[in-house]
């Protein structure tokens, strides 16, 4: 058969599918599943697929979208920590009255959700402490760095926590000390006030802080830089006519140079003996994934792959079969373990191609990790331009996903010999949300055609 006719026989087949499958106006002319119909067969499978927890010690988290703060024991991760480390910017050059008096300099965040234990949230203990370094403007920083910091806290307070509005865990309020809080407002008072005359010459005087939680903590915060109540607050007192006026100098926290250090300690549970890149089963056949301290599942395709030429294949009775269509194909990682409210999975996710070194493929012009692509026809597999992000969904506990044309393109050998990804958890930056789910429980449902 030459390639024309080829090509023509291909696109009946795929026609032909949606009627084989779907049609029911009359039951007599109906194909069902397993029946044989001349050269036509449609055919289910429910196919395991291996898969592994990978560890990686670099995660990106320069600029995240929320800032994380403290430390938790997890029973199944161990001992999470973070610390945000941030600077600040300028809203304006500050012109103050002659009659400006100090009030108070104060951290105030808005907070937006919680992991571990939220009832012993008004026990925390999170120290200020101001960077001895500047944070520099064009590097990218990991979950792994850490910044130095002065050896002496900022916090006007021994715990450092108000709660505004009283014991109410929307909001933060860390009041600087009055020593600092004075000089702070004393140059910002000077003549001509070089220090605040732009970012640059700020940054240079105020570095910037990182927030470090006690020991003894069992709670991480996830706190909104973006939101208008966040922000390093001076407060100050001018005359004004009949009276005085307390007004409010406020310094972004946001679009500033930032970062967050997570660190998991992983002694004494089942993914201890993960090391870096290796592929790693734990003894009680459960897979492990966290944001932000590098833990992913790793699913591996390679046998799948093999369906048109092995003589082992995954589809117990059909060997090299070079003319498979799959008609659909749905990825499910199912069951998976939610655990409290405030410990919930990641969502959504993202899956990102593997070689078989275990690193991230690049797209051909090097500027973007490859991933699996929506299930479109007017999307290419092999594009770049739409990546496939499933939620997870609590009705079924599961992350669900239509991956016909990804796997149909793997088979057809347009991937070449690169046959794992990488399910990697959303806010990878700026969260800790983690998931465990059965080796056993991560399949690709499907129906196919093997034209005869």
């Amino acid at each position: 058969m030459n390639l024309l006719a080829k090509k023509h026989w291909g696109l009946i087949i795929i026609l032909l599918v949606p009627f084989l499958l779907f049609s029911c106006e009359d039951d007599s002319d109906s194909i069902s599943i397993g029946e044989n119909r001349g050269n036509f067969q449609v055919s289910f499978a429910e196919i395991k697929i291996p898969s592994s927890v990978v560890k990686f010690d670099s995660i990106g988290t320069t600029r995240p979208s929320r800032y994380i703060v403290g430390a938790y024991t997890d029973p199944l991760f161990g001992k999470i920590k973070a610390v945000p480390s941030f600077s600040g910017r300028l809203p304006f050059q500050p012109n103050f009255d002659a009659s400006a008096v100090y009030d108070s300099l104060v951290l105030v965040m808005d907070v937006t959700s919680f992991y571990g234990e939220k009832d012993n949230v008004f026990d925390e203990v999170v120290r200020v402490r101001q960077l001895t370094d500047t944070l520099e403007l064009f590097r990218n920083y990991y979950s792994f760095d850490q910044v130095p910091t002065e050896d002496e806290d900022l916090n006007f307070a021994e715990n450092g926590f108000l709660w505004r509005p009283t014991r109410d865990t929307s909001r933060v309020t860390i009041r600087l000390k009055d020593t600092f809080g004075q000089a702070f407002f004393d140059l910002a008072t000077a003549e001509n006030a070089p220090e605040f005359a732009n970012n640059t010459a700020f940054n240079q005087y105020f570095k910037g802080v990182s927030m470090i939680p006690g020991d003894d903590n069992e709670t991480i915060m996830r706190f909104d830089p973006s939101s208008p109540n966040t922000g390093l607050i001076l407060y100050y007192t001018e005359d004004v006519e009949g009276g005085t006026e307390q007004r409010e100098y406020r310094i972004s926290l946001n679009e500033v140079v930032s970062f967050n250090s997570i660190t998991a300690d992983r002694t004494g549970t089942e993914i201890e003996g993960l090391d870096n890149k290796v592929p790693f089963v734990p003894a009680d056949d459960m897979l492990y994934s966290q944001a932000g301290t590098g833990e992913v599942i790793q699913l591996d395709f390679s046998e799948f792959r093999k369906i048109k030429t092995d003589d082992t294949p995954v589809l117990s009775g059909l060997f090299n079969a070079k003319n498979i269509v799959l008609n659909s194909a749905e990825l499910i990682v199912g069951g998976i373990n939610t655990f409290e409210s405030t410990l919930t999975p990641p969502s959504p996710v993202t899956y990102f191609l593997t070689d078989d070194s275990n690193n991230f493929l690049l797209s051909a012009d090097g500027s973007v990790f490859r991933t699996i692509q929506n299930d479109a026809p007017t999307i290419n597999p092999l594009s770049i331009s739409s990546p496939l992000r499933p939620a997870f969904e609590t009705e079924t506990n599961s992350y669900r996903s239509i991956i016909t044309l990804y796997l149909q393109a793997m088979i057809d050998g347009r991937f070449g010999d690169d046959d794992k990804i990488y399910m990697v958890p959303a806010s990878n930056a700026s969260s800790v949300n983690r998931f465990t789910v059965s080796s056993d429980s991560i399949i690709v449902k499907m129906f196919y055609t093997v034209p005869q």
